[in-house]
């Protein structure tokens, strides 16, 4: 029998193969319902500086990508996601629009490898740590990119399952946090986040 195209989306998502990365279907990280909200650009906005480069890991299909291309600031965007359908999607919309400044780069957050050491001014990373099975390696890649008073904003889903190593409960997150220069901190309705500057 046939699967169902949400069955095997069910599946992907919830998938307790906890060593394999979780994919978001790409009608869900792309979807216009998102703009109900202006978090997170509103609470970046204030650290982004006319012609940084940006590095959005963990981009999905390129839905915050697309919207700091269109803010106007002449943003030079690394949007990096494993998904190559992801990176697809994203490609083919940079193709129709016609937007500039968007480098799509098909590789995981804990082996970037086509961004050199200390090249980038501000990392988005929203949502993306608690969908990898390597949060350690996806945060030091994190930092490896930033320039020396570089950036990050970091987020993770707050209604995570405990026995989902990919997910980040409370107590992950609080040991993440002492490790780094946090400058601005919060909670939105499905989130933790912090906004820390690298300062080694």
């Amino acid at each position: 029998m046939k699967k169902l195209p949400l069955i095997s989306i069910y599946r992907n998502v919830i998938s307790r193969d906890m060593d394999k990365d979780r994919y978001l279907p790409n009608f869900l990280l792309g979807s216009p319902i998102r703009g109900l909200t202006k978090f997170p650009i509103d609470v970046i906005s204030e650290y982004l500086r006319e012609g940084s480069t940006v590095a959005d890991i963990g981009c999905g299909p390129g839905y915050y990508s697309i919207k700091l291309a269109r803010k106007g600031m002449n943003l030079k965007i690394f949007s990096i996601d494993p998904n190559p359908e992801a990176i697809k999607f994203l490609t083919r919309k940079i193709e129709r629009t016609g937007i500039t400044g968007i480098t799509p780069i098909c590789e995981s957050a804990n082996a970037i490898k086509s961004i050199p050491d200390q090249s980038v001014d501000f990392v988005l990373s929203h949502l993306m740590l608690c969908c990898m099975s390597d949060h350690e390696g996806a945060m030091r890649e994190t930092i490896r990119v930033l320039k020396r008073d570089g950036v990050a904003f970091i987020s993770v889903n707050k209604s995570g399952s405990k026995t989902d190593s990919r997910d980040v409960g409370k107590e992950e997150w609080e040991t993440i946090k002492k490790r780094y220069a946090i400058i601005k901190e919060g909670e939105s309705l499905i989130s933790r986040w912090f906004i820390m500057k690298r300062e080694d």
